[in-house]
């Protein structure tokens, strides 16, 4: 089931995080933890002030396994899957949400993000387009974009 994120679910979307950076990116211990507190830091301004912010968590029996933020900018901050849960639609679930919910607000959006090169085939097959080259950084750093209309579901 999918919902907003609450301040009292932050620890497990924190968990989710870290299992799915630890589990998922071939980086250092150091390199892992430096990816997840800026994720972290992304959640708790959308939790303090969640004005353009949508932050959603996937709970599959009471059990929070994926979470996914999109910024006002229309950034897609985080997309996160427990990586025990991978290739089961979550992912997809929670991005389709989150797009569908930005798409009421804004139907001309072009939704930007930087892709790990785990998460880059996910989004090549979502429909997202490389708009830019790839930077050196822990976990791979690709820039992607499309525009949300040809992202969303009907």
């Amino acid at each position: 089931m999918i919902e907003v994120v609450q301040r009292d679910d932050l620890s497990a979307v924190i968990h989710v995080i870290e299992q799915a950076i630890h589990q998922s990116l071939a980086v250092s211990k150091d390199e892992a933890d430096s990816l997840v507190a800026g994720c972290v830091d992304e959640g708790l301004k959308s939790l303090l002030d969640p004005s353009g912010y949508i932050f959603l968590l996937y709970r599959q029996q009471q059990q929070v396994v994926g979470v996914v933020l999109l910024k006002p900018d229309n950034g897609l901050s985080s997309l996160f899957v427990d990586p025990a849960y991978h290739r089961k639609g979550i992912a997809s679930a929670l991005l389709q949400s989150a797009l569908t919910l930005r798409f009421k607000d804004d139907p001309t959006a072009i939704i930007r993000l930087n892709a790990s090169t785990y998460a880059e085939p996910f989004y090549r097959h979502y429909g997202f387009q490389q708009d830019g080259e790839k930077k050196n950084l822990p976990g791979g750093c690709i820039p992607f974009s499309a525009p949300i209309n040809t992202l969303i579901i009907r």
